[in-house]
C-alpha cells in the first residue's frame, strides 16, 4: 500500500452459519489485529452502499471475494471499477481456470471452479490476467 494510503476491508459478515454467534466479529477484530495499522478500516456493510461514498478515481487496489455467483460478481466489478485510479489494479481469487461452465455460473462453486468469478472477469475486463487462482486487470491511464 502506497505510504500515507488507507486500507478498506469490507465485509457484510452476515453470510455465515456462524454470524449470530458473534464468531464472525471476533473474526473481524483478528482481521484488523493482523493488520496492525491505525490508517487500516473495516467496514462492516454493504458494498453497493460504501461505494456511493467513495469517489471515482481514488482508489490504488481493489480485491474482490465476495459472492462468487457472476450476477454479483459482474455488478462488483462494474461498480468499483470507476473507483480505480488511472494505473489501479482490480483483482480477486477463485479463478481456478479461464474456462467456465455456462449452466453453473449463478452457483458459489461448481463443477470444481467458480463459474461465475470466471465469466465475469474474462468478459468485463478482457485485459485480465491470471497468476495460480488469482486473476488482476490494470485500469489503464
Amino acid at each position: 500500500r502506497p505510504r500515507g494510503g488507507t486500507l478498506l476491508s469490507v465485509d457484510l459478515y452476515r453470510d455465515f452459519p456462524d454470524y449470530s454467534s458473534g464468531r464472525d466479529k471476533v473474526r473481524a477484530a483478528r482481521w484488523m489485529k493482523v493488520i496492525d495499522d491505525p490508517t487500516a478500516l473495516l467496514a462492516v456493510a454493504d458494498s453497493r452502499t460504501l461505494a456511493r461514498f467513495v469517489g471515482d478515481g481514488t482508489i490504488d487496489l481493489v480485491f474482490l471475494d465476495g459472492d462468487h455467483r457472476h450476477s454479483v460478481v459482474a455488478a462488483e466489478i462494474k461498480l468499483w471499477w470507476p473507483k480505480l485510479k488511472p494505473g489501479g489494479w482490480m483483482c480477486g481469487d477463485d479463478f481456478e481456470r479461464p474456462t467456465f461452465d455456462e449452466a453453473l455460473i449463478e452457483h458459489d462453486c461448481a463443477g470444481g471452479a467458480h463459474n461465475g468469478v470466471i465469466k465475469a472477469v474474462t468478459e468485463l475486463l478482457p485485459h485480465y490476467s491470471q497468476v495460480g487462482f488469482f486473476w488482476k486487470a490494470q485500469r489503464r491511464a
